[in-house]
């Protein structure tokens, strides 16, 4: 904001101004939605496989859920997927992230621009 007010008192063009103030508006909106987490149900899932139970949770009769955090990029790609909490820790983290990294959303849409989106996820997994 100090450069763009800077930059109206050199007498820039007003809409040169008017663009960097869209765009550090843009930013901040950005910021804003990478720093907050959203429920992933938030957003349109295109394509989903479902997680693979892992076979010795299933030999043992094991069932949980895993809390997953990432990020849906602008085309709709998780990325940075990591595990925030799961239980039992440890049994079912790698099929919950791998599952997740293979899913793809709608992009996150607001007034015309896409935007990144931080989500969380839980999983779970039970027998049938």
């Amino acid at each position: 904001e100090a450069l763009i007010e800077a930059l109206s008192q050199s007498g820039a063009p007003l809409s040169a101004l008017e663009l960097l103030r869209v765009e550090l508006g843009v930013g901040r909106t950005q910021e804003a939605f990478l720093a907050e987490v959203a429920a992933a149900s938030e957003l349109e899932i295109v394509v989903f496989e479902p997680p693979v139970y892992p076979e010795g949770a299933r030999r043992r009769g094991i069932e949980g859920w895993v809390d997953l955090e990432f990020i849906v990029d602008v085309q709709g790609r998780p990325y940075d997927v990591a595990v925030s909490a799961a239980e039992p820790a440890g049994e079912f983290d790698s099929a919950a992230v791998t599952a997740a990294a293979s899913y793809v959303y709608a992009p996150f849409e607001l007034d015309g621009r896409v935007y990144e989106r931080r989500v969380g996820l839980r999983m779970r997994f039970a027998l049938e």
